[in-house]
């Protein structure tokens, strides 16, 4: 009898443990599948607003201009209208040009192939970052839907080169935390930051707050010998920057116009209400970054940001607690950042700090990690607010792949000129975007614009633009080329021009596309008057 016990016993183990491993098996397999559809997601969004081809804006227009027109060595100089942007950037977009031509696609084919690649190893720093697979999904959830990290894919800039290479950084900082900088690794990792320094801006925040990371690691370990090593590395990553930077760097660090601009996004000391309210005020900016400003659900744009902020703290404590050192080399790129910024070296702020958000996304789902301390109640409020975080993204992604916004269609513009204009006519283009025009005039091949004579408007006559509409005087048909952007004098910019043009002729015609649109008028009754 006692033998049966013990025979039946252990069949009921077997069939446990064969239960057991047949329901991790189902779950890997659905973790594979989730994590395959995630990359296809993510890709397609990319792709979706690359083909898309919207209309390129007038930052866009200004690079292009100079990546088009110049040769390689005209690239080293100054770019056109303070416009900045590293040298491995523009060489690999000259390259791109040579090779496909001066349209839109070829113009941001490095952004999208940089925006593409980020997916998969974004993922594999996940998974350096936490054990929790939910965790790990919603951090890959949110960078694939993440809309600014979608729309930087397919624009003429360099931002998407900065996420890059900043997950590229992480990954190895975190590799290395965790298996060691053996010599291959070390002679990788001394090539990789020497080299991105040419190709980013803020690489070098991402490489201070590795080195700093992994030295202040192996000393607290009594391994000197590796901190030598860690020092030695980040003194190739120095000479790197300071080369770059006297040749071409300094220009950005130093341009007035660049910093008169960010003029209010550079991080003051917090020992004042004022100071403490700009972080918190910036911590709710950046997490609205992460999910969007034109989220499907913006209506719960503030929740989502103070949800994503609560988890994110949670987050660096559950961090901390499983190995501080990953948090580390998470916040210390933040903290470099932030000092240049106190520094007026670099604002905190947009665009600028796209290069953040895989950490900021990392925080928000390491705060949603499942621990074995946890209670009932808390495991299923922590459930439910990862569904609500990776909801908005997705949507809103969804939605911009079915239906890709623009953002000033300056192409759809243009073409309704030329093809209503008549030699002779006049084009008014509102002041500073003449480049928007210049580039589709140049490389849009828009039919009917040749024959037109352009006159860009001076900003310094706002609000009666007397002296220009004098010298459109007599002329019956102006079409008024407007771009939707705040300006020098505030958003009633454009309604003050159109309203001096109607009080002193006729409109004949408009046209409205994203973000654009022109204006046919009649100035002739000025020479009757």
């Amino acid at each position: 009898m006692a033998l049966h016990n013990t025979y039946m016993a252990e069949r009921r183990e077997q069939a446990a443990g064969t239960s057991e491993k047949g329901s991790s098996s189902r779950r890997l397999s659905a973790v594979f599948t989730l994590v395959a559809l995630l990359f296809v997601f993510g890709t397609a969004a990319r792709l979706g607003q690359f083909i898309a081809n919207r209309a390129l804006w007038l930052d866009e227009s200004i690079l292009a201009l100079s990546i088009a027109v110049r040769s390689f060595r005209g690239l080293l100089q100054p770019l056109d209208h303070d416009q900045q942007a590293p040298i491995g950037f523009l060489v690999l977009e000259k390259l791109a040009v040579r090779a496909f031509g001066t349209g839109e696609y070829a113009l941001r084919l490095v952004p999208l192939i940089a925006g593409i690649c980020a997916v998969p190893l974004f993922y594999s720093l996940a998974k350096l970052c936490m054990q929790d697979r939910r965790a790990r999904l919603l951090a890959l959830s949110l960078f694939c839907a993440s809309q600014p990290l979608i729309y930087y894919a397919s624009e003429v800039k360099q931002y998407s080169i900065d996420v890059f290479i900043a997950v590229a950084i992480l990954w190895l900082t975190l590799h290395s935390l965790q298996h060691g900088l053996d010599a291959r690794r070390y002679i990788g990792f001394a090539l990789l930051g020497a080299i991105a320094v040419w190709f980013s801006f803020p690489a070098v925040f991402v490489l201070a707050g590795s080195a700093m990371t992994l030295a202040a690691r192996e000393l607290s370990l009594g391994r000197r010998g590796s901190v030598y090593k860690m020092l030695s590395m980040a003194a190739i990553w120095g000479v790197s920057f300071a080369i770059d930077y006297a040749l071409f760097a300094k220009t950005t660090a130093s341009n007035k116009v660049m910093l008169n601009f960010w003029r209010f996004d550079f991080a003051p000391l917090p020992v004042s209400v004022a100071g403490v309210m700009w972080y918190i005020q910036v911590a709710f900016s950046c997490m609205r970054d992460v999910f969007g400003s034109s989220s499907a659900l913006r209506d719960l744009g503030t929740v989502l940001s103070g949800l994503a902020i609560v988890s994110a703290l949670a987050g660096m404590g559950t961090l901390f607690a499983s190995g501080r050192w990953t948090l580390a080399a998470l916040l210390a790129p933040v903290a470099f950042t932030l000092l240049a910024s106190s520094l007026k070296m670099y604002a905190f702020a947009g665009r600028l700090l796209l290069f953040l958000h895989p950490i900021f996304i990392l925080l928000v789902a390491a705060g949603t990690q499942e621990g074995s301390g946890r209670t009932h109640t808390s495991v299923r409020l922590i459930r439910w607010a990862t569904v609500l975080l990776a909801l908005a993204p997705l949507v809103s992604a969804t939605t911009e792949l079915i239906k890709p916004p623009g953002k000033q269609e300056t192409r759809s513009v243009l073409s309704y000129i030329g093809e209503r204009a008549r030699a002779g006519d006049l084009v008014y283009m509102y002041p500073a975007f003449q480049p928007s025009i210049d580039y589709y005039r140049r490389f849009g091949k828009i039919s009917g614009l040749s024959d037109l004579t352009y006159l860009e408007g001076d900003p310094e006559q706002w609000p009666t633009y007397d002296a220009d509409l004098g010298r459109l005087r007599g002329h019956s048909r102006v079409w008024v080329f407007l771009c939707h952007t705040r300006g020098e004098h505030g958003p009633d910019d454009q309604s003050v021009l159109l309203s001096a043009f109607d009080r002193k002729g006729k409109r004949l015609d408009e046209f409205h596309a994203t973000g654009a649109a022109v204006y046919l008028y009649d100035l002739s009754i000025l020479a009757r008057r």
